[in-house]
C-alpha cells in the first residue's frame, strides 16, 4: 500500500513538473526575445530570501535529476526554441571561456560560443549535447582513454543556453524549494560557456548529477587523469566558501592541459586560479 501511495506521489510530481515546465517554455521564449543583455558582472543578492539547508546530497541529486527528466519530456513535446537538438549559432560576443564564473559574476544573456559542435551520441547518455570544438575533442579523447583502462564514462549534460538555465533554475526553486548553491542562476552557469560537462559512469548506471558519483571508480580515475586532458573539477568537496556552489563531483570544465595541470599542481580551485590569472578579486 505504501509503495502504491509513493508511486502516485511521484506521478503527481512529474505531472506537475511537466505542466509547470510547458508553461515556462512559453514564458522563456518571451524572455529571450525581450530581455536586454546583462552586464558581465551582475549582482544576484536578494534573489532568494535565504538558502535552504540541504542535509542529504544524494536525495537532492535525485530530485534535480527528476527536474531534468521533466525538462526532457517538455523538450519532446514542444517546438519552442528553448530546447533544440541542433547546436545554436554563435552570438559573436567576446570569448568568455576563461571567465571565473560565480554566483556574483556571470555571462551576458546573449552569449553563445562561436564554435559549438555536437558530441557523438556514443559518448553521451541518451541525449544530443553540444560543446565547443576543442572541448568536444578533449572529452572524446578522455572518455576513450578511460575506456582503454576499463572505465566507462559518458556525458550527461554539456552546453546550456541562458534560456535553458533559466528554465531549470525556476523549476529548481518553484518546485523543489532548494538553494541556488545547487543550481546556478541563469548567466552564472559554466555550462553556458560550452566548455563544461557533467560526467557519469557505468557503475551508477550513468545517473545524472549524482552525489554518489564521487564514490565511484570512474570518479577516482577522473581525479587522477582529468588534468592530462585539460579538465578540472570546478566544485570540489569542501570549497563552497570559495566557489559559492555546492560540491559537484560530476562537473568538469575544459581549460586546456597547461592550466589544468597547473591547477592540479598548485592545489587551488579553478575559480581561484582564473581570478589570479585575470587579476580580478576573488568574490562570491
Amino acid at each position: 500500500m505504501m509503495k502504491h501511495i509513493e508511486g502516485i506521489g511521484v506521478a503527481l510530481f512529474l505531472m506537475g513538473a511537466f505542466s509547470f515546465g510547458v508553461t515556462l517554455l512559453s514564458k522563456e521564449t518571451t524572455l529571450l526575445a525581450t530581455t536586454p543583455s546583462v552586464p558581465i558582472v551582475a549582482s544576484v543578492k536578494n534573489i532568494v530570501s535565504g538558502p535552504v539547508q540541504i542535509e542529504n546530497d544524494e536525495a537532492v541529486s535525485q530530485q534535480v535529476a527528476l527536474v531534468i527528466t521533466a525538462a526532457t519530456v517538455a523538450q519532446k513535446n514542444t517546438s519552442a526554441p528553448l530546447f533544440r537538438s541542433s547546436c545554436l549559432k554563435g552570438s559573436g560576443d567576446p570569448d568568455a571561456s576563461m571567465m571565473a564564473i560565480s554566483p556574483t559574476v556571470g555571462i551576458n544573456v546573449s552569449y553563445v560560443p562561436d564554435d559549438l559542435v555536437s558530441i557523438p551520441k556514443s559518448y553521451t547518455k541518451d541525449s544530443s549535447f553540444c560543446l565547443t570544438q576543442a572541448t568536444k575533442d578533449a572529452v572524446v579523447t578522455l572518455i576513450d582513454a578511460a575506456h582503454t583502462e576499463g572505465f566507462s564514462i559518458k556525458v550527461s549534460s554539456a552546453f546550456r543556453s541562458y534560456g535553458t538555465q533559466s528554465y531549470l533554475y525556476r523549476m529548481h526553486f518553484d518546485i523543489l524549494k532548494l538553494t541556488r548553491k545547487t543550481v546556478a542562476l541563469a548567466g552564472h552557469s559554466e555550462h553556458q560557456l560550452g566548455t563544461a560537462v557533467d560526467l557519469s559512469g557505468a557503475s551508477i548506471g550513468y545517473k545524472s548529477a549524482a552525489a554518489s558519483f564521487g564514490t565511484t571508480p570512474e570518479y577516482a580515475w577522473l581525479i587522477a587523469h582529468a588534468s592530462e586532458y585539460g579538465f578540472v573539477q570546478s566544485y570540489p568537496k569542501g570549497t563552497e566558501s570559495i566557489t559559492g556552489y555546492a560540491t559537484e563531483p560530476w562537473h568538469f570544465r575544459y581549460v586546456g592541459k597547461e592550466i589544468a595541470q597547473a591547477i592540479a599542481q598548485e592545489g587551488v580551485t579553478l575559480y581561484e586560479y582564473l581570478n589570479k590569472m585575470t587579476g580580478e578579486a576573488v568574490s562570491i
